[in-house]
């Protein structure tokens, strides 16, 4: 399973771990990512925003946070999908992002999980902030 989000070749650069060497140059320790909603459990309706909030250690700035769902029918999780990518400016540390639940049809059982990564200035990625969620409002 892969530990990041599309874009990073853990081949090329090693598993990510919290301080990162390229080329011999040390780019310090990676950034700190939390979802603060929504919470683990049950879940209505039929789109959330999504809110995390990341620090990342001076003098680097945060750049960016991906936000990702995985599809996780019978408690085994599929690949990661891209819901949207938020570039706040680096001074605000509170990350967002809207998402529209699958349709029944492309994803009819209730369970899933979110991921979100945040980079920093020198694009070092975090590890995953997660959370599992049950999809209570959609009708399948």
């Amino acid at each position: 399973m892969s530990c990041c989000p599309s874009g990073y070749d853990e081949n090329a650069y090693g598993p990510q771990s919290s301080y990162r060497s390229v080329l011999g140059v040390d780019l310090g320790p990676a950034p700190n990512i939390s979802i603060t909603s929504p919470s683990t459990g049950p879940l209505g309706g039929l789109s959330v925003t999504i809110n995390a909030n990341a620090s990342a250690t001076d003098p680097k700035t945060l750049v960016k946070a991906d936000f990702y769902y995985q599809y996780c029918p019978s408690g085994v999780c599929g690949p990661e999908v891209l819901i949207g990518t938020d570039n706040t400016p680096s001074a605000l540390p509170v990350f967002s992002q809207a998402w529209t639940f699958p349709s029944c049809g492309a994803a009819p059982a209730d369970r899933f999980r979110i991921l979100v990564y945040a980079t920093d200035s020198n694009g070092v990625v975090s590890s995953a902030a997660r959370v599992d969620i049950i999809l209570t409002g959609r009708g399948c």
